[in-house]
């Protein structure tokens, strides 16, 4: 992206990923390999989506987490004698004081296990800040006293002008402090091929307005288990994505893909 980070930014991200949308370039091997989105639209404003229902029976919902396993012993290495580990912690340390702020009820169970929560926290401009909750189907969001201003709103709802109707899980929300908006991702499908990843940017810093909808295709190798890094500045103008692909949603790990989205220039 040959723009600046900073006011141009946002005529980039507004102007481009309305039109041409954004560039997807991946590195499966050494040779980088550029694409772009698959489909794009725009969606409607996520407070004018229908509200998503309380999944059934979730009040019967049991978790019940592994048990705890213990670190192995260090083996003795060559000619050495036996040694601690002296970074292990062995004991509590001292309670750190807390001062509670304002707490409130986030989005519920809604079904799927693990939860997969993420919460990135806006900026406030002029009073005005918000928090995005993500848990696996749904997205709400909230302002900065707890007050809910959207949501929760289920991703079939969301994506629908794509035609992802479906929940295909491993959500993801995180926040561009550079240009004050909101990116929202989740997988497009999970049950078979072919894959994509489905990537939402707000096109306001307003987290319950339209977003432009996008959607990358991943063939036949499912992309599980995504994480995005978003952290912008003026050598790396583009958000970074991480992938483990598995082909044809098997056991057997193809390998880890790195990928960079950018805006075509100004």
């Amino acid at each position: 992206m040959s723009c600046t980070l900073g006011t141009k930014i946002l005529c980039g991200f507004t102007v481009l990923l309305a039109t041409a949308g954004l560039c997807f370039a991946e590195s499966a091997s050494n040779t980088p390999t550029i694409l772009h989105a698959a489909s794009s639209a725009v969606s409607g404003r996520l407070s004018d989506l229908p509200l998503a229902h309380p999944a059934q029976g979730v009040q019967d919902l049991k978790i019940v987490p592994p048990p705890k396993q213990p670190v192995p012993p260090r083996n003795i290495g060559p000619g050495g004698a036996a040694r601690g580990d002296s970074a292990q912690q062995t004991h509590e340390g001292p309670l750190v004081g807390v001062q509670s702020k304002n707490s409130f009820g986030g989005i519920g169970a809604n079904g799927f296990i693990p939860p997969d929560p993420n919460i990135p926290v806006g900026k406030t401009n002029g009073g005005v800040g918000y928090i995005v909750r993500v848990v696996n189907s749904q997205v709400a969001a909230f302002n900065k006293s707890g007050a809910l201003v959207s949501g929760p709103v289920s991703w079939d709802s969301l994506w629908s002008a794509l035609g992802a109707t479906n929940n295909a899980g491993d959500g993801i929300v995180q926040y561009d402090a550079m240009a004050d908006r909101w990116l929202v991702s989740q997988l497009g499908s999970a049950g078979s091929a072919p894959y994509s990843e489905c990537i939402a940017i707000s096109q306001t810093r307003d987290p319950s307005g339209a977003y432009f909808l996008y959607s990358y295709d991943f063939g036949s190798n499912l992309n599980g288990y995504p994480k995005f890094g978003v952290w912008p500045t003026a050598t790396n103008s583009a958000y970074l994505a991480t992938y483990n692909l598995f082909p044809n949603a098997g056991n057997t790990l193809l390998g880890a893909q790195l990928c960079a989205l950018t805006a075509p220039p100004c």
